[in-house]
């Protein structure tokens, strides 16, 4: 069974309700502007696109299910700007300089952070929010390939510029903060000649 036929199965057997927007965007959104360019890349069903688009933001929304996709579609109002994309994400073409924003929440492969750096704008940001090794959430990957090191997200976007990082672990009261998934925002800039400059 191949990515699109797998996570097809699973979108359809999920109602059309969206859950709410991810953590790294509601408690960051006084860091985003609107009529920005935004990438929400393995999108799902949507709900960060639709948050994103609310703000006033132009969404490309990428995902390798065209079933979660549609839903998508049916969710998104006249007033809202999102371009659905079906596409391979383990294979994605992302442009250099092209976008302010990129969003990956809850989806990781570790090979595509120098691409998702890249097709940055300058002093364009990174949203990246998923599970933990320490994760305790029901339906969360239990593949390790799958979830984050202690700190990695650091390590996996170090070329840029850290603005916020949240990792709460397991100390304390479990039940209260965000446990099982990390989050980072970052954001990249650039020398005049277009080169990354470091912090």
């Amino acid at each position: 069974m191949n990515d699109q036929t797998k996570w097809d199965r699973i979108y359809s057997q999920k109602t059309n309700a969206l859950n709410d927007p991810a953590e790294v965007l509601v408690e960051n959104a006084h860091l985003i502007s609107a009529n920005d360019r935004a990438l929400d890349l393995a999108c799902g069903m949507g709900q960060n696109s639709l948050w994103l688009a609310r703000q006033g933001l132009v969404v490309d929304s990428w995902d390798v299910s065209e079933v979660a996709l549609n839903k998508l579609r049916q969710a998104c109002t006249p007033d809202l700007t999102i371009h659905t994309k079906q596409v391979d994400i383990t294979a994605a073409s992302l442009a250099r300089n092209t976008y302010d924003l990129i969003v990956v929440v809850r989806y990781l492969n570790r090979s595509l952070s120098q691409a998702i750096i890249k097709a940055l704008r300058p002093d364009g940001l990174i949203f990246f929010q998923t599970f933990t090794l320490e994760k305790e959430t029901t339906g969360s990957p239990s593949n390790p390939d799958y979830l984050l090191q202690p700190n990695e997200l650091l390590s996996m976007f170090a070329a840029l510029r850290v603005l916020v990082f949240k990792d709460e672990g397991t100390r304390g009261n479990c039940s209260r903060g965000l446990r099982g998934e990390a989050y980072i925002v970052a954001k990249k800039s650039s020398g005049a000649d277009g080169t990354l400059r470091a912090y």
